[in-house]
């Protein structure tokens, strides 16, 4: 717990969300190292958490930084193996890095857990690539 105002206390995980809030907006203002940064604290706070994991996960991926990347895509899926955000993720990452047959498992996981995503046409036109 930390301090707030008005003398109660902040659970954790309340603090990481908040966290979470702010590297999303540092995301949206393109400020890619930043939104890093809050995403890593968020985690740090709360790290069995698949949802904080996979957005620091997909920070990485979009700041270009692949290996970190999948390090934490792949810790999510650890986390929650149903996670369909994180198997989209990993699917697009292993598409971009040539990893065509791993792409192709994950966009195949990613729909069947989710065939009426806004994805769904997207994700199934790039299979039919593969």
């Amino acid at each position: 717990m930390i301090p707030v105002r008005g003398g109660g206390l902040k659970p954790k995980a309340a603090q990481a969300y908040d966290l979470d809030r702010q590297a999303r907006d540092l995301f949206r203002a393109k400020k890619y190292d930043e939104a890093v940064q809050k995403s890593q604290e968020a985690v740090a706070l709360k790290p069995t958490d698949p949802v904080l994991m996979n957005n620091l996960g997909f920070l990485y991926y979009s700041a270009g930084k692949y290996d970190e990347a999948l390090k934490y895509l792949e810790q999510t899926l650890k986390l929650d193996p149903h996670r369909k955000e994180a198997h989209g993720n990993i699917a697009e990452l292993y598409l971009k890095l040539g990893r065509k047959s791993e792409a192709k498992q994950h966009y195949e996981e990613y729909l069947k857990l989710y065939p009426g995503s806004p994805k769904a046409e997207e994700f199934r036109r790039i299979l039919g690539t593969l």
